[in-house]
């Protein structure tokens, strides 16, 4: 089976799309025929085995064989112009194709720049939807709040790969930690930090710390974020830092005690699942899509989008210290179960199978 992944990234460090596309071929190029056809930025040398880049190439014909003629492509993400004229070449050809959002469907998205999203939909991607084999969604959640009813979906999550444990966790202070880009309104950092502010004393009795860690760019929101933690004289126990790659990141996990996530909307953060696959129990907004499978799994606290339920969260996970144990083991059981990499890949395949024989 020859599948032909395709994508265009306009940022490559801290991207989740890029680690849940890394994820998604790992292991799948061991039991099928994989390539990435690479329109975007140059990604590290060791995404895929097989990788065509543009512009040395321009269309999926003119890739070597056999990927020139696939049985099936996979688009990550939407709204790329460069896709129209692919998927076109897809129709033409007779060659089937998934599109993963991401969650950039979902009506809260769709609903930022409402007006452009409405242009482009009808001059462009209305018909690269409706023409799809399928549109992969991450979960239920994400393809129950897609503004598009398409005629297939499936359900493919991201994966993680497994690694061993290289650090304890720091014991000197109870750390929570978030890791991720600083949008603020998306991610909730608002609310985030809100609640930790109120709970300063108590913060401060416990020695109980926050601290983000994501690219640090202009931003006015993450400007006004740093105010509110200055004005409040926090800044001894809620640190802004910049970003964490590869190994720091790995790092800064594993010593943490607690990850936490106030999303008002996403679709699947590669974030939580990384941080449940070192066994960091998360509290989490069920807006992330994680709040009721940590609820569920016994793995971390899901609440919503509630200042007062989120300060619960954090008082609770900290002051219940045989549940925080056994947190850390079902985060890890539950991720080799729901999101090992080996086992989805497998699943993918059979599922890109069934869509090739329809």
């Amino acid at each position: 089976m020859k599948i032909l992944f395709i994508t265009k990234l306009l940022t490559v460090k801290g991207n989740g799309v890029l680690g849940a596309l890394k994820n998604e071929i790992i292991y799948l190029q061991q039991i099928a025929d994989v390539a990435l056809f690479n329109i975007g930025l140059e990604l590290e040398k060791d995404i895929a085995q097989t990788v065509f880049t543009a512009p040395e190439y321009q269309t999926i014909s003119e890739l070597p064989e056999p990927y020139n003629k696939p049985d099936i492509v996979v688009f990550e993400e939407v709204y790329k112009l460069d896709y129209v004229k692919l998927y076109n070449e897809c129709l033409k050809n007779k060659i089937p194709y998934v599109v993963i959002p991401h969650g950039c469907l979902v009506t809260a998205e769709q609903n930022k720049k409402k007006l452009k999203h409405m242009v482009a939909n009808i001059l462009f991607f209305n018909r690269y939807l409706k023409k799809a084999a399928a549109v992969q969604y991450l979960n239920e959640q994400e393809r129950d709040n897609s503004k598009f009813r398409c005629k297939k979906t499936v359900i493919i999550p991201n994966t993680v790969e497994f690694r061993e444990r290289t650090q304890d966790i720091d014991q000197s202070l109870f750390r929570f930690i978030y890791v991720g880009r600083y949008d603020v309104t998306v991610k909730g950092l608002d609310l985030m930090v809100s609640a930790f502010i109120s709970l300063k004393d108590w913060c401060r009795e416990n020695n109980v710390v926050l601290e983000l860690y994501g690219p640090i760019e202009e931003n006015p929101a993450l400007d006004a974020l740093k105010k509110e933690i200055a004005d409040a004289d926090c800044g001894d126990f809620i640190s802004i830092n910049g970003p964490v790659y590869g190994e720091e990141k790995a790092r800064k996990l594993q010593q943490a005690s607690v990850f936490i996530q106030t999303s008002r909307n996403e679709g699947q953060p590669m974030g939580i699942i990384e941080a449940l696959s070192y066994g960091l129990p998360c509290v989490v907004t069920y807006s992330t899509s994680f709040g009721h499978y940590c609820n569920q799994k016994g793995c971390g606290i899901g609440v919503n989008f509630s200042k007062e339920e989120l300060e619960g969260a954090i008082k609770n996970i900290f002051t219940d210290k045989e549940y925080l144990a056994s947190c850390r083991v079902s985060a890890v059981e539950n991720m080799k179960k729901d999101f090992d990499t080996k086992a989805v890949s497998e699943t993918t395949l059979k599922i890109y199978k069934e869509l090739i024989s329809k």
